[in-house]
């Protein structure tokens, strides 16, 4: 009897793996084709087409006009569309670099100077709305007993702050200081004081790129306590640790899981699931999550660049990427599109769209693009980032 149970309980195992074989769902490839738009232009132009199991792309062929595809999954084919202003450049603050396919918010306005375009903003003392109106170092002074609705200079590092009082670029109020991005150590519990940038924060509100910013991990997990002040904390901790080898899934049902630790060793399991992506392969990816051990070069790269940007004159709800301080120069743009590129792919399902897309592919879809230009400046063929960071640190400053 045992050795008819064992029998059968082999068959069964090779059953069930043909058929996981056969059945397996398998995610679209993304290729580049030259000459999928033939000749058409604006959006008359094909920019991806689908093909069984691949799908291909190619580049718009006016600067204003992209891919529009939400989902990797493609019927047939899709057409360029035409673009007025792209999402991450939109209402950008005073300072900005307001040049393609941007707006400025509110009273700031996009100006050329010196054929420079920037989003020229208020000045102090003028009469104002919102923060982002006024030039960089300056503040819409609203809300408290010292409300006046005119630019005033923000706090600078280490100096008092709250809820009607910002701090200057490169620093968040954080228990009631300005506090520099990367200081925290691990463990250290705090309220940040800042509604006008995070909104309402919630106990489902678990983590947030933003609030992550002022630990040395750049990872900050919501306790679910609340201050005196009634904001909740939020905790540094070592972030969340992948419980699997690799990123790459053959089905999108098994699981993507991570762990999560306080510091008193409260530990709690996450699972997300597999996706697809616009990937030249079929696999579905597992979105990533910062964690230290994976991550932890990286958070020394941010600290050291953080800790060197003190005089950088950015406003501080600058987009980072385009703030001119940043963007004009060489190193300061390499070292900080690092920073951002790990912000993005480690925030929602970023990962797996790009986690081995092709750079055409990836320049093609809008839902892609901004991971594609923060790369290319990312990556450079003639400084690595670790050196790079180094040459900031030990010769810049």
């Amino acid at each position: 009897m045992k050795r008819i149970l064992l029998v059968l309980a082999i068959v069964t195992y090779f059953i069930n793996k043909a058929l996981a074989e056969v059945t397996a769902s398998q995610c679209p490839t993304w290729q580049c084709q030259r000459g999928l738009g033939e000749d058409q232009t604006g959006t008359n132009r094909t920019c991806a087409r689908n093909s069984g199991t691949s799908n291909f792309a190619e580049e718009c062929d006016l600067d204003n006009h992209f891919c529009l595809l939400e989902e990797p999954t493609l019927q047939d084919s899709q057409n360029c569309e035409q673009v007025e202003v792209l999402s991450w450049k939109r209402d950008l603050p005073a300072g900005d670099d307001c040049g393609g396919l941007s707006t400025c918010y509110g009273a700031a306005t996009c100006t050329t100077i010196q054929n420079k375009t920037r989003c020229a903003g208020l000045q102090k003392g003028d009469e104002c709305t919102d923060d982002r109106e006024c030039n960089p170092g300056l503040y819409c002074k609203k809300g408290g007993v010292f409300a006046s609705d005119k630019c005033d200079e923000v706090a600078k590092q280490d100096q008092e702050c709250d809820n009607d009082f910002r701090c200057e670029f490169g620093t968040q109020c954080v228990n009631s200081t300005c506090t520099r991005f990367g200081n925290l150590t691990v463990g250290t519990r705090f309220e940040i004081l800042d509604n006008k940038l995070l909104g309402t924060i919630t106990k489902d509100t678990l983590y947030n790129t933003t609030i992550g910013r002022v630990c040395e991990t750049f990872f900050a997990f919501n306790t679910g306590v609340k201050s005196d002040n009634g904001n909740f904390l939020f905790e540094c901790t070592e972030g969340l640790k992948r419980n699997f080898e690799i990123y790459a899934r053959t089905d999108d049902n098994l699981d993507c899981s991570f762990n999560h630790t306080f510091s008193n060793g409260t530990s709690t399991e996450y699972k997300y699931n597999a996706v697809c992506g616009f990937n030249i392969d079929e696999y579905f990816y597992c979105p990533s999550r910062r964690g230290a051990d994976e991550y932890g070069e990286h958070n020394r790269r941010a600290r050291d660049i953080w800790a060197s940007s003190q005089n950088l004159t950015c406003h501080h709800r600058s987009s980072i990427q385009y703030c001119p301080a940043i963007q004009d120069n060489f190193l300061w743009n390499k070292a900080f599109a690092d920073i951002r590129r790990t912000e993005f792919i480690t925030e929602g399902d970023n990962w797996p769209l790009v986690a081995n897309s092709d750079r055409c592919v990836g320049r093609t879809i809008k839902k892609t693009m901004n991971y594609w230009r923060i790369v290319e400046s990312s990556y450079s063929n003639f400084i690595g980032l670790v050196a790079l960071s180094a040459f900031i640190t030990s010769f810049m400053f």
